[in-house]
């Protein structure tokens, strides 16, 4: 299957309207060579060694979401975080935006990159996660266009077993939000809001 072809996934679901799926590991695998090559000039905040053949991505009517672990995370790097970010991640985002406190966060404050799939541009919002310790505690950190975190997760221990070292279980809350349930090296999760693109 082309690249430009697999991409278009982002765009919108294959399935019945309404209905949520994960997309299948090949293509996830393909959208995120492609949305790597698409950011590969783009100065990130933090500096990192993402898996795209560890991708994860899941995918409703015109919404999608992909998650690319750093090659870092592993469950033994919990026991070594100090107040420095350590990046675990990437998260990618298509027609959704992080909410923080209720609020959809305004677009000057997100990383966003452009790509061409079929003559169409599109827009996907690019997120970074790391961890640190604050406080005595570990938290994932999301930063997208500078090194302010624009979201520190609190933790809690693993409750769902996963096989690839970052996924996450969408939680729809009606049509205007849904949390985005991160699993961390099959031992931490977090959670994280997202709402539609306006």
């Amino acid at each position: 299957m082309k690249p430009l072809l697999v991409a278009a996934v982002l765009l919108g679901a294959t399935g019945p309207a309404g209905a949520q799926e994960r997309v299948p590991e090949e293509e996830a695998r393909a959208i995120a060579r492609r949305l790597l090559d698409a950011v590969k000039d783009v100065k990130l905040p933090l500096s990192t060694e993402v898996d795209a053949d560890k991708a994860f991505a899941m995918r409703r009517e015109e919404f999608g979401a992909l998650v690319l672990p750093d090659r870092r995370l592993e469950p033994g790097l919990f026991d070594k975080l100090d107040k420095e970010v350590v990046p675990v991640g990437q998260l990618w985002l298509r027609n959704l935006t992080p909410a923080i406190d209720g609020k959809a966060l305004p677009g000057d404050k997100l990383q966003t990159v452009k790509l061409t799939v079929q003559e169409k541009e599109i827009e996907v919002v690019v997120c970074q996660l790391g961890l640190r310790k604050a406080d005595g505690k570990a938290e994932l950190v999301v930063l997208s266009k500078g090194t302010e975190p624009l979201a520190r997760l609190a933790l809690k221990p693993a409750t769902e077993k996963q096989t690839l070292p970052l996924e996450f279980d969408p939680v729809l809350e009606g049509q205007e939000r849904a949390h985005l349930h991160f699993g961390l090296a099959g031992k931490f999760q977090a959670r994280f809001t997202v709402v539609p693109v306006r």
